[in-house]
């Protein structure tokens, strides 16, 4: 079973990518959407003398990205920035306003950001929709938890006429996965702490709230003492 990106991505299949063309790639975590970035894709744009956007939705990301093109010397080709700068940019007429011309390849990574983020950022539509009406370059769309995003594209598309997206899928395998529970009480959360505090075993939650984080942490830590 084919699991990584350059694994279904050929070369060939990218050189028939065209201007205007919107790639969707559902891919899990692991499999390879940066190599396929700083590798395959990067080494069809030098090749040619193009250039690639990576847009990436949170800052530490970036600086992370930026680091790794620098060690291997690919900052040529590759850009980064956060979907967040473009919009800001975009609003503010900024002279120094990102020209998506000069690029052959806008890869969006995490491109569920568009839909996750509206929740509490609503300038998230600036950055899609200046990507959309982009006729110049390949739009890559890359995601693990894009499935919504992807049912609103296809709708977009098809009410704006434009062509049918390309689509790519690496299965997802959850075979690792030996129990899911759901609960909606916090007082479920309270009893696996405390059964995991009893038993030494270890455990990672993950909670939407800061605060009810360190209440819980330091409630539980305070009588495990």
């Amino acid at each position: 079973m084919k699991r990584r990106i350059s694994d279904v991505i050929s070369e060939e299949d990218i050189k028939t990518w065209k201007a205007g063309d919107n790639v969707l790639i559902a891919a899990p975590m692991g499999a390879g959407k940066s190599y396929f970035c700083k590798n395959p894709l990067y080494l069809i744009a030098k090749k040619a003398g193009d250039k690639i956007l990576m847009l990436i939705h949170r800052k530490n990301c970036v600086e992370q990205f930026t680091y790794e093109l620098e060690e291997d010397f690919k900052t040529d080709v590759i850009d980064v920035i956060t979907y967040q700068s473009m919009e800001f940019k975009k609003l503010h007429n900024i002279s120094s306003q990102i020209d998506l011309s000069q690029y052959k390849y806008i890869v969006c990574d995490e491109f569920h950001y568009f839909f996750n983020d509206s929740s509490f950022n609503n300038k998230t539509a600036v950055s899609f929709k200046m990507i959309m009406e982009n006729k110049t370059s390949t739009h890559v769309f890359m995601s693990a938890t894009g499935e919504h995003m992807t049912r609103y594209m296809k709708k977009y598309i098809k009410d704006n006429k434009l062509d049918a997206p390309i689509e790519y899928e690496i299965p997802f395998d959850f075979s690792f996965i030996k129990c899911l529970t759901f609960f909606n009480k916090d007082d479920t959360m309270e009893a696996f702490l405390k059964e995991g505090i009893e038993k030494g075993t270890k455990g990672i939650f993950f909670i939407q709230k800061a605060e009810k984080a360190y209440n819980i942490f330091y409630s539980k830590s305070r009588k495990s003492l």
